[in-house]
């Protein structure tokens, strides 16, 4: 259990590292939070810094849920060496193999909407989300995806196909089929998805909303 609680930290502190803001102070000295939506993601940092200075905070944000969930996996599994060479069994809670790498994404997706390095602001979590997922079942990801792409394509809103995505996830999980675990996951992760995506549900509402040009 003490293993478990340091990787959803761990997890956590991951998903908090922002890219954006570092990168955006390195590539053009200055904070992309100031401008734009006022997010810290790679669609904010398009805005401000361009397709080379976006790109690396999308690498970044991808990687950081990525990264959390293969650690979580790792201590699902090797991690119990590190157990036993603790003094302890060896021998990880049951749930550990199928929620702790659920959980950590879902850590790392907290952190990065809420980073304890910029007081509890950052992003929406869309790039970190997927690269969560890259690791947790990549195929169905691929699909929403294609999907995200596609509605992207066609509306010319980042925030519709995110959220039309987020939506379809459980649905795509179930269709796949994935384990219980994932399709709650999911449920819990498109939750936070339109909950940090609100003031873009509004401004699609009045047809203020930025649209994207591919």
């Amino acid at each position: 259990m003490i293993l478990a609680a340091i990787v959803l930290v761990l997890s956590y502190l991951l998903g908090s590292l922002p890219f954006g803001v570092w990168i955006g102070r390195w590539w053009k000295k200055t904070d992309i939070r100031s401008y734009g939506s006022g997010n810290t993601g790679t669609t904010n940092a398009l805005r401000v810094l361009g397709p080379w200075g976006a790109l690396p905070v999308l690498i970044g944000d991808v990687g950081k849920a990525a990264l959390a969930v293969a650690l979580a996996r790792w201590a699902a599994g090797g991690g119990t060496v590190l157990m036993r060479a603790w003094g302890g069994t060896g021998d990880l809670p049951s749930w550990a193999g199928s929620w702790l790498p659920m959980l950590s994404a879902i850590a790392a997706v907290l952190g990065h909407n809420w980073s304890v390095f910029l007081r509890f602001r950052g992003g929406k979590g869309v790039a970190s989300t997927f690269g969560a997922w890259l690791v947790l079942n990549p195929w169905p990801t691929i699909l929403i995806f294609l999907l995200w792409l596609a509605v992207v394509w066609c509306t010319r809103y980042v925030s519709v196909g995110s959220l039309t995505s987020a939506l379809a996830w459980p649905f795509v999980l179930v269709g796949w089929p994935s384990p219980g675990v994932q399709v709650i996951g999911a449920g819990i992760l498109a939750i936070l998805a339109f909950y940090r995506h609100w003031p873009n549900l509004r401004r699609l509402w009045e047809g203020t909303e930025h649209s994207f040009h591919l």
